[in-house]
């Protein structure tokens, strides 16, 4: 009776360990994941270039640009009024993260899990908290677009509009970083502090110091707006042509993929995105480890 008991116990751990691996793992850590100018459809890219589609079909965004961004083992895309949270890229685990939004450009966590979206079209920034309180974060912004999270914890934000790079420290305040730029898509920091930005005019990538130094990176094959670096340094650039370029950090170009398509935002997966917490990968050894007392 005891031992039937203990089997049962061991059936329903094993039923959860293996429930639990197919969602922490629905994503690879290293594929890239890219959305279009106004189409619904996102791709993925291997680490080897080759481009898969997904079954995610974003609502609603055929009048917008949906970026993408990938926090806590999901993937979340936006669409002209809304934002969606995908735990995998079959289309089949999608729910709505966030409504009544006013085309919202880009997304960011912060380290506390508060959620930032900027809102191209009423120039705010909107935060929505863990326990999902939402607030008016930031205002006066001309064509917000996309995030980059400082060190600080400060937000780094294009102005598409304004042309210009605006800083936001934790109480909404703004303070303009760089100005005089045409059109600044994406932004993002590498792993010492240096800022690029995507020029959607000219078609360029510039580079920032952290004490604020501009200078030029490498051109693009067109305008670009997604920017996302992988974990040996190299910043990948989407294209509007439908090529994604790789730059080592010396500025050297190589094509990385071609998606055939107009490229809005790209994200990789990372090991943040795909891993479980310490405290869960205690929970799953210690299941794995009464399973097989009892097997024996």
């Amino acid at each position: 009776m005891e031992h039937s008991f203990s089997r049962k116990i061991a059936i329903i751990l094993l039923i959860f360990i293996i429930s639990f691996f197919s969602q922490v793992f629905a994503f690879t850590i290293g594929d890239l994941y890219v959305t279009f100018n106004q189409g619904s459809q996102v791709s993925r890219i291997d680490a080897s270039g080759n481009v898969f589609s997904t079954g995610i079909t974003i609502p609603d965004a055929s009048a917008t640009s949906p970026p993408i961004l990938f926090h806590d083992g999901s993937l979340y895309t936006g669409s002209i009024n809304s934002i969606f949270k995908h735990d995998n890229d079959q289309g089949t685990a999608s729910s709505t993260f966030a409504t009544s939004l006013n085309r919202p450009e880009g997304m960011i966590f912060d380290s506390a899990g508060n959620f930032y979206v900027s809102q191209f079209n009423s120039g705010v920034v909107t935060k929505i908290t863990p326990s999902n309180q939402k607030s008016t974060f930031a205002t006066g912004l001309t064509g917000p677009f996309q995030f980059a999270l400082h060190s600080s914890g400060d937000l780094f934000i294009t102005e598409f509009s304004g042309g210009r790079i605006t800083r936001i420290n934790s109480s909404g305040q703004t303070s303009t970083f760089a100005s005089g730029l045409t059109n600044p898509t994406d932004l993002v920091f590498d792993a010492s502090g240096n800022l690029f930005v995507s020029l959607h005019g000219p078609s360029q990538i510039l580079k920032f110091t952290p004490g604020g130094t501009q200078s030029f990176f490498a051109n693009t094959s067109s305008p670009a707006e997604g920017l996302a670096f992988d974990a040996n340094g190299n910043l990948y650039v989407g294209n509007n042509d439908g090529t994604i370029q790789r730059f080592t950090p010396s500025g050297q170009a190589s094509t990385f993929a071609n998606v055939g398509g107009d490229i809005d935002d790209i994200a990789f997966v990372t090991l943040n995105a795909a891993v479980p917490e310490p405290s869960t990968w205690f929970l799953m050894f210690f299941a794995f480890g009464y399973f097989w007392k009892i097997k024996k």
